[in-house]
């Protein structure tokens, strides 16, 4: 093994500026994801130790990084994260190397209407047997996605598998199917989430939170197509019924929401 595939991913990737660590960030996690892990690394653009001991433990799984998993950087390697313009050329063409690898990790991905559109391929699926919350195809998928198995509520497993299908977008799968998480990852701007937002300024893609009455929380999620205004939102969504405030209905309807709206967690779509 020649020297260029010995050095931390950390160091040989070019790093130090947020589009970079980003776009390191979501590798890690696709990897993460792909080996069944429910750990995720907050791509929050800032380069710290959690990112780097990730980054080095993937890249020892995936043959490119260091022989240790838990190798330190010398002070030299250090210096040359903090500064990559340091680097000679042999550093750069190793660096560019790394890069390549870091854009093969990452797979073809769309945006928010690209998330809509996919959602949307599955309106008027139904559970089967009615009420048992399972059923062919997407049904059961979202939710073995989710969780490895089936029979839960599964308005959330919808939604985070459609836009993890459509967009990449990487959640925590355990807090993806439990609305509280949802709400609390999108207002601690983590596990894939950008931020939490007011109906007034949702957006499509976004993931609009309901607290119908009766409920202590809130307690379903469906996908936003669109903001008409006046505090309603064009929305699909999974485990509910035609009309009504149902969060454990038996399919996937699109229709236009206003009761019991709590605001919107909006995934970090790249």
């Amino acid at each position: 093994m020649n020297d260029s595939v010995q050095r931390p991913l950390a160091v040989t990737t070019p790093l130090a500026r947020g589009e970079d660590i980003g776009a390191l960030q979501h590798a890690i996690n696709r990897r993460l994801d792909a080996r069944g892990s429910d750990y995720r690394v907050d791509e929050d653009h800032v380069f710290g130790p959690d990112t780097m001991d990730t980054g080095q433990i993937v890249a020892y799984i995936l043959g490119v990084g260091t022989d240790k998993q838990d190798d330190l950087l010398s002070e030299y390697e250090q210096e040359l994260v903090r500064d990559p313009d340091k680097r000679n050329q042999t550093q750069l063409e190793r660096a560019g190397a790394r890069r390549k690898l870091l854009d093969d990790l990452l797979e073809p991905h769309g945006g928010p209407q690209a998330v809509i559109k996919y959602a949307l391929r599955f309106e008027g699926r139904t559970e089967k047997p009615a009420g048992s919350n399972r059923g062919p195809g997407i049904i059961d998928d979202c939710q073995t996605w989710a969780l490895g198995y089936s029979g839960f509520f599964w308005c959330g497993a919808f939604v985070g598998y459609c836009a993890h299908k459509a967009a990449g977008c990487m959640f925590s799968k355990r807090n993806i199917v439990f609305t509280p998480a949802i709400v609390a990852d999108a207002k601690g701007r983590r596990n894939g989430f950008a931020g939490w937002y007011s109906v007034r300024d949702a957006k499509p893609g976004d993931l609009a939170l309901f607290n119908w009455p009766g409920g202590r929380f809130v307690d379903h999620v469906e996908l936003v197509i669109s903001n008409p205004g006046g505090g309603r939102l064009e929305c699909i969504g999974g485990n509910t019924s035609k009309g009504g405030t149902n969060n454990n209905g038996g399919g996937i309807y699109r229709q236009v929401r206003q009761t019991g709206l709590a605001g919107v967690a909006r995934p970090r779509y790249r």
